[in-house]
């Protein structure tokens, strides 16, 4: 790089002398030079006359003029953590007071064995302050009055460390990401008009025009019944009258009958199959209260309940992906219960309550179902009842059988208490009974079957005549 200029010499007619100048520049006219400005030209070995000084930003914000040698003052922010500190330099004051005695100490503090001074000037207080507090002096070598200085001149966001700056960054790019990812994919629930969550896609069932053809495994074709039993033939009746009210009853259909007799469970996947186990059948007596366990399934299927269960969880798991640096330092020094049991129980505390609503939507949404199919809605207050007794009688013939074993094998027996309800996936069936008859004339009214309850507020009126808009909404636009 060539280095261009002259000395600062400059001729009778203030003209740059052209002697002075480098080689390139001497044949250049006078006229040419003048239009550079001055500071162009620098000379050799010089630093230029104007040239800007670089700007040397402090790296620690500016401290508090010092009162005395030895002493300095701060004034605290009106702020909540700036009243904490006020009232805990107040405290300190009047604990530090005790001891000091009003002793003034040392121009440099040798040997000084007691606390170091802090001093606070009081103002009269206002109603809307909790402290009077002006001002605060103290020592340069009080851990506490440097505390406070740190509270009176915080460190700037942008002069901070980029180790604290850039993830904290990351993670706030993270979050507004899931908020606008929840506030996108809510959706809104068919006939309750309840808005869930919901960004998995969910697997439709073949239709009934395309050619699919399903066989079960080899495992679970030994506990299927026949065709021809009775059961079976009973359960696909009733689910071909409930899905056809509910919509569903273009897509192609897989039922089975697990001959289960100690199992009292049901299920019907999105994908288009339906599991029933023979036990439940013991309990469901009549077309009534069967329709009322496959109305049920039909609902989950119907608000895509599944799907919005697993968004859930990728959700919670996303909004957890900050704490893990946090949980592996946890699990190196020791400590990862303490670290990750609060989150972790908190998480599933909310997911099995969420569980526990989309239950108790699912039971609503299927006797509306069950009751337009024709069927009763009485039957499934029947059907929660028994199942109550079913489990009360199951819970006394466990009791009857540890009471036969001796005590050793007792000990070896493993019971398992009664789950709480909070701590469970599906409400007890005390809590569905109460439910069900609570909604059972609200049912009939939206239904048609029954004129409008009585005894009931502006609220509830207005709330009742909604979703029943809803539901004329519902059958309208169903498919055929």
């Amino acid at each position: 790089m060539l280095s261009i200029g002259f000395r600062n010499r400059r001729s009778s007619a203030g003209r740059p002398d052209k002697s002075q100048l480098s080689p390139l520049f001497r044949q250049a006219p006078i006229a040419y030079l003048r239009r550079w400005p001055r500071r162009t030209f620098a000379t050799r070995g010089q630093q230029t006359r104007n040239a800007p000084q670089p700007s040397r930003k402090p790296v620690n914000p500016p401290q508090p003029p010092r009162t005395s040698n030895f002493l300095q003052r701060i004034s605290l922010p009106n702020t909540w953590r700036g009243r904490r500190a006020a009232r805990q330099a107040k405290d300190y004051w009047i604990e530090s007071n005790k001891e000091f005695n009003g002793e003034e100490p040392p121009q440099d503090c040798p040997g000084w064995t007691k606390p170091l001074p802090l001093f606070i000037d009081l103002k009269p207080a206002t109603p809307n302050t909790l402290i009077g507090l002006d001002s605060i002096v103290f020592h340069p070598d009080n851990e506490f009055g440097q505390k406070l200085l740190r509270i009176a001149n915080p460190i700037p966001w942008s002069k901070r460390s980029r180790w604290i700056r850039w993830p904290a960054y990351g993670v706030a790019g993270l979050y507004s990401s899931l908020v606008l990812t929840w506030i996108y994919c809510r959706e809104t629930v068919p006939i309750t008009g309840r808005s869930q969550f919901r960004c998995v896609p969910t697997a439709n069932p073949p239709l009934k025009e395309e050619s699919h053809e399903w066989t079960a495994d080899a495992d679970l074709r030994e506990y299927l019944l026949p065709d021809g039993d009775n059961r079976v033939i009973q359960a696909q009746r009733l689910l071909h009258k409930v899905l056809a009210t509910s919509g569903l009853g273009k897509y192609r259909w897989n039922l089975c009958v697990v001959n289960v007799p100690d199992t009292y469970n049901a299920m019907v996947q999105s994908n288009g199959f339906v599991v029933m186990y023979s036990g439940i059948f013991e309990v469901a007596q009549t077309d009534d209260e069967v329709a009322a366990v496959l109305s049920h399934e039909v609902a989950h299927v119907l608000a895509k309940h599944s799907s919005a269960d697993l968004s859930g969880i990728m959700l919670g798991g996303l909004a957890t992906t900050p704490a893990i640096p946090f949980i592996l330092g946890a699990y190196i020094i020791g400590e990862l219960i303490l670290v990750a049991a609060p989150p972790l129980i908190v998480g599933s505390l909310v997911l099995l309550y969420c569980s526990r609503g989309r239950e108790a939507e699912a039971d609503k949404m299927g006797m509306l179902l069950m009751t337009e199919a024709g069927y009763s809605p009485h039957a499934a207050v029947s059907f929660w009842e028994k199942m109550t007794q079913l489990e009360q009688r199951m819970s006394e013939e466990q009791k009857v059988r540890l009471a036969k074993l001796e005590p050793k094998e007792r000990r070896k027996v493993r019971v398992k208490p009664p789950e709480a309800e909070f701590n469970s996936t599906h409400p007890h069936s005390a809590s569905r009974i109460k439910s069900a008859a609570r909604d059972l004339p609200n049912i009939l009214y939206i239904t048609g079957k029954e004129p409008l309850p009585a005894n009931l507020s502006s609220r509830q009126l207005q709330k009742l005549k909604q979703e029943k808009e809803r539901w004329v909404e519902f059958l309208h636009s169903r498919p055929s």
